[in-house]
């Protein structure tokens, strides 16, 4: 007979309570040793020593080999991220000193009174020589993708004043997959000022590059380094991802890259010649000025009252009052308590340059970005703006093609 009333002994019952508590901790050491053991597994298998191989991977010179060969005796699937990495390092060097050699028999024959069959043969012969091998390093990065997203995180240099991915002066952004890699990448940032060693997943990593107009990657500097475009190994960002037939929406990424670029810049602490910083802040400027021309934005609106439109102020923390605007969907915050409206940038740069005290300029992507636009800037753009609209409308009034239109602000009224 089963008495439903029937209570443990106390003892009884602290006796199994810790049997089990010791039971879970037992589990969780063994799952946390299991991962353990597994993540060093997989990190071996993205470290490679051209010296001595480890895990069963393949010495470098029948790496390297594949690229002389009149075959390309390379299967697919049948590498490790170790191997896959080396040849992507090695074949880019290949591919470098082929197009120096090219450029200086291209210089030779420029010297010559009179090109030979000879000559033309051997220009012809670098040229598929120098095509072939960058095919054979694609079939190489195709390999190595599907390694890179399945990682869990991605290590890479994050600007600490942006919160975006650090992009160097050469517009590349340095992502480190390999241990050795990230090791020296960590003692590096902590004499970098204006980076820091951050992570994310490969998904999260792909949109903010996307977003930002990357599209450059170095991977694992100071070791085994290569060079890819960002889908070369990602692939499409979840913002590209749409309808098949449908155009992908424009978040004005490449706006972004720019304002990134100036933002590291005039926050950086670095010691330099203030002239010459100077100088290359009006040089991104004049990048961002047709782009900003063009673009259409998301501004925070108040309310419309017949042709006047409110627009809702934000801070940017430094005391300056200003209209609000995103630059996509992505960076809109989605506690946000005021309306959004797409409108041209150019049409509300305009109107605010033309008034005086508050708001004191735009802020775009408040909160990420914070980058600020005070009034003589705007000026700036609309006095670009409007030489740029008198010189596509005497292109237009000759009968002539203008290349100028393409950077001509876009419709005041559109979007309104």
């Amino acid at each position: 007979m089963i008495d439903f009333f029937k209570h443990e002994n106390s003892e009884d019952e602290d006796a199994k309570k810790k049997a089990a508590e010791e039971q879970d901790d037992a589990s969780e050491d063994e799952a946390a040793a299991e991962t353990s053991e597994g993540d060093a597994y997989m990190a071996a298998l993205w470290s490679y020593n051209p010296k001595a191989p480890e895990m069963g991977m393949r010495d470098a010179k029948e790496l390297e080999q594949l690229f002389y060969e009149n075959e390309f005796h390379f299967t697919k699937g049948a590498y490790q991220p170790g191997e896959l990495a080396f040849m992507a390092a090695f074949s880019e060097r290949l591919i470098q000193k082929l197009m120096e050699g090219r450029a200086e028999e291209v210089k030779r024959q420029k010297t010559l009174k009179e090109k030979t069959e000879e000559d033309r043969l051997k220009l012809k012969q670098l040229e598929e020589l120098l095509q072939v091998t960058i095919n054979r390093r694609r079939v190489v990065l195709q390999d190595l993708a599907p390694w890179v997203r399945d990682l869990e995180r991605i290590r890479y240099f994050r600007s600490s004043f942006t919160g975006q991915p650090y992009i160097d002066a050469k517009g590349r952004v340095f992502l480190f997959t390999e241990k050795e890699a990230v090791k020296r990448a960590a003692e590096r940032a902590e004499t970098l000022p204006d980076a820091e060693l951050a992570e994310a997943s490969p998904e999260a990593l792909n949109q903010a590059l996307y977003l930002n107009g990357c599209e450059v990657t170095v991977y694992n500097d100071g070791v085994i380094s290569y060079t890819a475009g960002r889908k070369e190994l990602f692939g499409p960002a979840p913002a590209e991802d749409v309808p098949e037939g449908e155009a992908v929406p424009d978040p004005n990424r490449i706006l972004r890259y720019f304002v990134l670029g100036f933002l590291q810049l005039v926050r950086s602490p670095q010691e330099g010649n203030p002239e010459n910083k100077q100088k290359i802040l009006t040089q991104f400027e004049a990048q961002m000025a047709p782009r900003l021309l063009q673009a259409k934005m998301y501004f925070a609106v108040k309310e419309e009252r017949d042709d006047q439109m409110l627009f809702t102020l934000l801070t940017d923390g430094q005391g300056h009052e200003a209209v609000a605007c995103y630059t996509d969907p992505y960076s809109i915050p989605e506690d946000r308590s005021f309306k959004l409206k797409e409108l041209s940038f150019y049409f509300v740069a305009a109107k605010l340059a033309e008034e005086e005290g508050e708001p004191n300029g735009i802020l775009i992507n408040p909160g990420e970005l914070n980058f600020f636009m005070d009034k003589n800037w705007l000026r700036r753009l609309a006095g670009f703006g409007r030489y740029i609209q008198k010189k596509a409308a005497e292109k237009k009034q000759k009968g002539e093609n203008s290349t100028s239109e393409e950077h001509a602000p876009s419709d005041p009224e559109a979007g309104k």
